[in-house]
């Protein structure tokens, strides 16, 4: 049985992967890192925009895969990459599967300057993340792992398999399909890459911490038992009176991880990591924000255990002190978990989820 090593949103920070690798004992040679004897390495999505280090974070996950010592799931970043790059068919309205525009020239801008709009490099990387699937599923059912860059919604998965059998965006007339707007793969995609979101009933709908208007809520799938949709609002806790206390329909269905357990990136989570469920671990935690890269090292177990999160920046005991007293400056308050409880025996830090104050186009 392999060990396998789940590694969060990278954003560009190579520099911060070749530490968390080295950390785990992995070592680097002339044909780039290799795993230590029984192991391997697999990157959560988001390997692209936002850091420093754009094509070498590519070169050194490309090199790994070649070599076998590495798989990778799509992120929302990669996808709407491809369909920055991607002519729409003939006829179709737009230029580009996905707009040229000021935000989303923005989102892309350090992906962009390293690698040069329309170069030839650009459209070398633009081809390697078309051969990366949007989802894994590795090992046995009573022993193996999965990982997915957001959701992990099984009725979006076995819909993937049946339209998009390559599991990927290789062919064009898949891309095509997958980046429209209105087509049933463009909607499963939008589920695995970006999360689950819900419009509020109604026409209600709250305030940010900004003043701006939200209809929608996105949420968090992995909660234990929600009962409103204040409840599911991936928000910060601070924010969570914000949000209607109006229940959620009779048509909602909670997302019931059982078997294998589900690993996901995409939340920009700070503090110390902590578990979201028993089965579920994020392994984003805000690299590209100037936190340490994380990653769990699963060794088999069916029950996750937040002692097998590692940090690029040596212990997490560590880690922890530096955000506590971050936390302490800025007289941060602490999230609870689902169940209203700190979890004090997870971390001496509680978990605290990203604002919704990220605009729909942060989350492209």
């Amino acid at each position: 049985m392999l060990g396998y090593d789940i590694i969060g949103d990278v954003h560009g920070q190579a520099d911060r992967l070749e530490r968390l690798l080295g950390q785990m004992g992995y070592s680097h040679g002339l044909n780039g890192w290799r795993p230590p004897q029984g192991r391997q390495a697999i990157f959560a999505g988001d390997l692209i925009n936002r850091g420093p280090q754009q094509v070498q974070t590519c070169r050194i996950v490309r090199s790994m895969i070649d070599a076998g010592h590495a798989r990778a799931v799509l992120g929302n970043h990669e996808v709407h990459a491809i369909g920055y790059a991607t002519p729409c068919p003939s006829g179709a309205r737009g230029a580009w599967l996905r707009p040229r525009v000021a935000w989303s020239d923005r989102q892309h801008r350090a992906f962009l300057s390293e690698v040069g709009c329309g170069s030839r490099l650009h459209h070398e990387l633009i081809g390697w993340l078309r051969t990366l699937p949007f989802v894994l599923e590795l090992g046995e059912a009573s022993c193996g792992i999965r990982v997915v860059h957001a959701w992990w919604d099984q009725a979006s998965v076995d819909r993937l398999a049946v339209l998009l059998p390559s599991g990927n965006l290789l062919a064009d007339g898949d891309v095509h399909d997958a980046l429209a707007h209105d087509t049933g793969l463009a909607d499963v995609i939008e589920r695995l890459s970006r999360g689950q979101k819900l419009v509020l009933p109604d026409g209600l709908g709250f305030t940010d911490c900004r003043g701006f208007p939200q209809a929608v809520i996105w949420a968090r799938w992995w909660a234990d038992g929600p009962a409103t949709f204040r409840d599911l609002a991936f928000i910060d806790e601070d924010q969570r009176g914000r949000v209607p206390a109006l229940a959620l329909p009779d048509s909602y269905q909670p997302t019931r991880i059982e078997g294998r357990p589900v690993f996901i990136g995409h939340y920009w989570m700070a503090g110390c990591p902590q578990l979201f469920a028993p089965k579920v671990a994020c392994v984003d935690w805000s690299a590209t924000r100037g936190q340490p890269l994380i990653a769990y090292r699963w060794d088999g177990e069916m029950t996750l255990t937040a002692s097998h999160f590692v940090s690029s920046e040596g212990p997490l005991a560590t880690h922890a002190a530096n955000a506590a007293g971050a936390a302490n400056a800025a007289n941060a308050t602490g999230a609870a978990n689902s169940s209203g409880q700190t979890s004090p025996a997870q971390s001496t830090l509680p978990a605290r989820a990203v604002p919704a104050t990220r605009s729909i186009a942060e989350y492209a």
